[in-house]
């Protein structure tokens, strides 16, 4: 039910933004209707907006193709969440606790060590080049737009996997007695 909750939130969001506040606070060129100004600087509407939002050139389109790329993420995160259930359903109390609590330190822990890492290490390796094929982007991102088919692809991967690790554990559940 709470995933039903976001999906109807974020659809009144995307409505609210493209029907009402965009028109008013956009700059009247119909050309111009994914952007607003702040404080005399043009910006996106959303980052996906400026990711995603000019690809096609036809603005219905590339509307909708972004809201696609939104509900997929918002899947993937239903699908993830329903997985790490299943598999914390495995675990007693105690355990449970401690994976809660051990899980963000030792990610903290990581992030620090990556951020301390120099930057560019990473944009020669395979994980930097699957990442831009995972996202769409393309071979000077800054340049183009990126494709969002692409994240529509992986996100199906990744719901379909996730979905399958869920059932996964959910048939490895057994009734307690007691």
């Amino acid at each position: 039910m709470p995933e039903l909750t976001i999906l109807i939130i974020e659809a009144i969001n995307l409505v609210y933004l493209y029907a009402i506040y965009l028109p008013i606070a956009g700059t009247g060129n119909s050309s111009d209707t994914l952007q607003i100004s702040y404080e005399g600087n043009p910006v996106a509407s959303s980052m996906l907006s400026l990711l995603y939002g000019h690809y096609t050139g036809n603005e219905l389109l590339d509307y909708v193709l972004t809201t696609i790329v939104v509900l997929f993420g918002l899947a993937s995160i239903t699908a993830l969440g329903m997985a790490v259930g299943s598999i914390m359903s495995l675990f007693s109390r105690r355990m449970k606790l401690i994976i809660i609590i051990g899980t963000p330190i030792f990610l903290i822990v990581l992030a620090i060590y990556i951020s301390n890492l120099n930057i560019h290490l990473f944009s020669t390796t395979w994980i930097y080049d699957f990442a831009k094929v995972i996202v769409g982007a393309g071979a000077h991102p800054v340049e183009e737009h990126f494709n969002p088919f692409a994240p529509m692809v992986s996100g199906t991967i990744f719901i379909a996997i996730m979905l399958f690790v869920s059932r996964y554990f959910n048939l490895k559940l057994k009734v307690r007695t007691d």
